[in-house]
């Protein structure tokens, strides 16, 4: 298949060929940022181009064949070479296959992707696949389809209805569904307080659950020898082995929760800290070994990586938060140990572990996370076929976990074989180094990760510059794999061009080779205001100094281009974060005020458009002046001002002429984005209303009010 040295982009395509216009472009990629997806998917849905126009400027860009699917019937014997699970979280579909060689055509979005290729061939046992691009939509609608029939045209049919198909890639991860249904309604209550057991068995059958209650630990063990339970709860004071019961319930499954309480009040007055606790310890950990990272010049912050696959672990075994907080903490410190050991002392992984505990117990440090460390990489020899401590359940997480990270390196993207490798290893070991239920616990977290990731549908456009495009490919990988959706641009005009048409959520800058400073400020000077869209700067170490001033022209941050792209990474994510609360916020507002009703007198224009700007919502505003029999229009994107009339004033000029009507009424009602007009008005909310403003202020000087 034949490379291009450098990839166009499709609308410049287009737009050459005279497929599209520019406004149709703009809208395009208006919707990208609110919806997803491909730029020419929302291209072909407003009807800008079809099908077969699209393909033919997608195979032009990538240097490619391409094929048209609504033109196709695919056997089902071609179907069924690539199974429905790879089919939908690969987003391909084979449609041709050629028995006297043995090849295999497959469409999808990226031809160019050799592992993708490599990965078909090995579902379709060896067949050499010729991988051809096709139209994001069709290959959704095709999808939807041939492979699941009850799906709806989009394709979008739950994951959780197919994701324990019968291609045997898979481990059936959600156990009997009748065990399952009894479970969730089944709570065993162990007490021997006679006054308040039956105001808590009669509490639990509220609820909807199936209560026993026994007064013995001993009696509760056999009770649980033949039924599961969701949730069990022991009083203190009661007789028999409670530990023995506990640790029983932990191996029968781990995700029964259990509460040891000391009276009934204190189980009553339960709060959620544990959970909050937990969370914020994790934060913590994360940005500690963060900074270590980078401190020390490392190329990953690994003890993170591993700390948040145990967390996933612990979550999908069902483990309470208090559990939980100590096992992720001896994950983070196992990890910094073995990474920071001078390297002779780590080609023994249990010397690492017992330097570890040495240190810890030197210290007093929390016993049972010392115990975990101890019961790593341990030879289980037929044990805990009947019980399961904590500690020996900890540490076979923090085992699985470890070996996994160690083998499997960071970045690199989890396929089928990949996994079906992990797999038969892991099942190979289980009995000998690995709990069954750990290891399928794990296998089902990855299968998770390799059927679920999806990128961020708000706040997840990010814009890049780089003057340097090959240096800036580890941070373009790395923001992917977080699962932003990237625009990039080599060249100032280009990048002023696009952020234009896409106005992303973030901008990064990568200078290798200008002048920092110049090119901000030639930036600035474009209309590009960095104070409305978070900006982070990565420059060579020895600049850094010298580049503070930007901060006040409103850079977020400044980044050695050395530093890992984790700590960017951290930023970009809280950032995030932080729009969606705010949003989250401000949508409320903004809801009070969808379908509202008002006057001019009370709510004037300019603090409506801002109360429902920040709101991020799609909204038509109708304004009446009743003194001329005026009324004005104003359409909002989520929450950008798309398009205003007023008689034959258009856009801004529209908007400045009803800012200054002091009486009249307004309704606002939230409509779709199909219901949007064309839009004729390319200017940031924030612009209009000050120019408003500057008018009214100006016409007050010149007609004072007496």
């Amino acid at each position: 298949m034949q490379q291009n040295t450098k990839k166009r982009r499709l609308d410049e395509i287009l737009l050459e060929q005279g497929d599209v216009s520019e406004v149709q472009i703009k809208i395009a990629l208006k919707h990208q940022k609110i919806y997803g997806g491909k730029f020419g998917s929302h291209l072909m849905h407003h009807g800008f181009i079809d099908e077969a126009g699209l393909v033919k400027a997608l195979s032009q860009q990538l240097g490619c064949d391409g094929i048209v699917l609504s033109q196709l019937e695919i056997p089902q014997a071609v179907l069924e070479m690539i199974p429905s699970d790879v089919a939908y979280a690969r987003k391909t579909v084979p449609f041709d296959f050629a028995p006297d060689n043995g090849l295999l055509k497959v469409a999808c979005e990226n031809p160019g992707d050799d592992n993708l290729r490599d990965e078909l061939s090995f579902v379709a046992d060896g067949k050499t696949v010729e991988l051809y691009v096709a139209a994001e939509s069709a290959l959704d609608e095709a999808i939807g389809k041939y492979y699941f029939v009850d799906t709806d045209r989009s394709g979008n049919q739950p994951y959780s209805e197919y994701k324990n198909s019968d291609t045997g890639l898979f481990i059936n991860v959600d156990g009997d569904d009748t065990t399952d249904r009894m479970k969730q309604k089944a709570a065993l209550l162990v007490t021997d307080d006679e006054n308040s057991a039956p105001l808590l068995k009669l509490l639990l059958e509220e609820g909807g659950y199936a209560v026993e209650t026994t007064d013995s630990a001993n009696v509760a063990i056999d009770i649980i020898a033949n039924r599961e339970f969701s949730a069990v709860f022991i009083k203190d004071t009661v007789s028999g082995d409670y530990l023995d019961l506990i640790d029983r319930l932990r191996k029968k499954s781990p995700s029964t929760r259990v509460r040891y309480y000391e009276s009934a009040a204190s189980l009553l007055l339960e709060d959620d800290t544990a959970k909050s606790e937990h969370s914020l310890t994790l934060k913590n950990l994360d940005l500690f070994t963060s900074l270590l990272t980078i401190k020390n010049n490392l190329d990953e912050n690994h003890s993170g990586r591993v700390g948040q696959y145990v967390d996933k672990l612990c979550q999908r075994l069902g483990l309470p938060f208090k559990e939980r907080n100590l096992i992720t903490d001896a994950a983070y410190l196992h990890d910094l140990a073995k990474f920071y050991y001078p390297e002779k002392e780590t080609s023994d992984l249990r010397a690492v572990v017992k330097l570890s505990a040495k240190l810890l117990k030197s210290i007093n440090y929390e016993p049972l996370v010392v115990e975990m460390l101890q019961t790593m990489y341990v030879d289980l020899k037929k044990k805990y076929t009947c019980r399961l401590p904590i500690e020996a359940l900890g540490g076979n997480i923090l085992t699985i976990v470890d070996l996994f990270c160690d083998t499997f390196p960071t970045g690199q993207r989890l396929t089928f074989d990949r996994y079906n490798t992990i797999k038969t290893k892991l099942n190979d070991h289980v009995g000998r180094l690995f709990l069954s239920e750990v290891a399928k616990a794990f296998l089902a977290v990855l299968q998770d990760e390799i059927l679920t990731a999806q990128p961020f549908e708000r706040f997840g456009q990010i814009m890049i510059y780089s003057d340097c495009p090959t240096e800036s490919n580890p941070v373009e990988l790395r923001l992917k794999y977080e699962g932003y959706r990237l625009i990039t641009a080599d060249s100032r005009e280009a990048f002023t061009r696009l952020f234009e048409r896409s106005l992303p959520d973030m901008i990064v800058l990568r200078i290798t080779k200008s002048d920092p400073s110049k090119l901000v400020k030639e930036i600035a000077d474009e209309g590009i205001d960095f104070k409305s869209v978070p900006t982070f700067l990565i420059v060579e170490h020895s600049a850094m100094g010298e580049l503070t001033p930007l901060l006040e022209m409103g850079i977020e941050d400044i980044i050695d281009s050395q530093t890992n792209p984790d700590m960017l990474v951290l930023k970009v994510n809280k950032l995030r974060a932080q729009f969606e609360s705010r949003s989250e916020h401000e949508n409320q507002i903004a809801k009070q005020q969808a379908g509202a009703k008002g006057n001019l007198a009370d709510i004037n224009l300019i603090d409506l458009l801002q109360a429902l700007g920040p709101g991020k919502r799609t909204t038509k505003i109708t304004v009446n002046h009743p003194a001329d029999g005026q009324t004005m229009e104003i359409y909002l994107s989520q929450g950008s001002i798309t398009f205003a009339q007023l008689e034959d004033l258009r856009g801004a000029e529209a908007i400045y002429r009803g800012l200054t009507w002091q009486t009249g009424n307004w309704t606002v009602e939230t409509i779709t984005v199909d219901d949007l007009p064309d839009s004729n008005n390319q200017l940031p909310n924030e612009s209009i209303l000050m120019e408003g403003c500057r008018q009214l202020d100006e016409m007050s000087r010149k007609h004072p009010v007496s």
